[in-house]
């Protein structure tokens, strides 16, 4: 999972090892479960963990077309 420092400052998990990938995976998780609780709505957090928190919540990635873009983007990773 990737995270930014200020995803960990965010879940107060700066000082962990997170190139590890037990804490990682926890880093992670925790993380979306933070923007969960802050967005009340699984689509966004999912979003806000792609693009972050502000981004999440502009309109302008808000929508279906954003999501089928990153879904189509994936598809030339399979």
């Amino acid at each position: 999972m990737q995270l930014t420092i200020p995803a960990l400052q965010d879940i107060n998990m700066i000082d962990v090892n997170y190139l590890d990938p037990e804490t990682n995976i926890h880093a992670g998780t925790k993380y979306l479960k933070y923007l969960y609780t802050k967005t009340n709505n699984l689509d966004t957090a999912i979003r806000a963990y792609n693009v972050g928190l502000t981004k999440a919540l502009d309109s302008q990635y808000a929508g279906i077309e954003y999501l089928k873009k990153v879904k189509d983007l994936a598809k030339q990773y399979e």
